[in-house]
């Protein structure tokens, strides 16, 4: 019997070694707590505003892309309408029509890069603060913007 209680504390003694290590590498201690937290925090505000910064850049080069296309088009555009000026024929009936909706087209292809560009940016914001949620809910903050941090209060806002 001896010998099983002495295993038994090797047992615990081992167990609760192994449960420090981790509660070391999981989370500091209690009275180092709240740096941990601020450190959480910190990184979170890092990760989204490094988000911000490649949101402006997604959107500056959508603006880009769109402004090089709309004048590529311009270009081949007035050189097609010179061609029909040069040729003494009047632009009327379904030619100048065909002309109209090419313009549009042109048009709608320069607004759809920069729906794409403002999709690209809010897809990179999102994944900026889901990481900067992550950090602050791995660090024992609360997460922000998000219906799980509000909880129970926005049950108690409607009254």
């Amino acid at each position: 019997m001896g010998m099983d209680q002495q295993m038994v504390g090797n047992i615990k003694q081992g167990i609760d070694m192994v449960d420090e290590v981790m509660g070391r590498f999981n989370r500091p201690a209690n009275d180092s707590a709240s740096r941990y937290s601020a450190e959480a925090e910190a990184k979170a505000g890092l990760r989204e505003t490094q988000a911000r910064a490649k949101t402006r850049d997604v959107q500056h080069d959508a603006l880009s892309d769109a402004r090089n296309l709309r004048e590529a088009r311009e270009h081949n555009r007035s050189r097609r309408n010179a061609g029909w000026g040069q040729s003494g024929l009047a632009m009327s009936g379904s030619k100048a029509l065909v002309r109209d909706g090419n313009r549009l087209t042109d048009r709608q292809d320069e607004a759809d890069v920069l729906f794409e560009g403002d999709q690209a940016a809010q897809d990179i914001l999102q994944s900026g603060r889901q990481a900067g949620n992550m950090f602050r809910i791995n660090g024992g903050s609360t997460p922000r913007r998000t219906t799980l941090a509000l909880g129970s209060k926005i049950y108690r806002q409607g009254r």
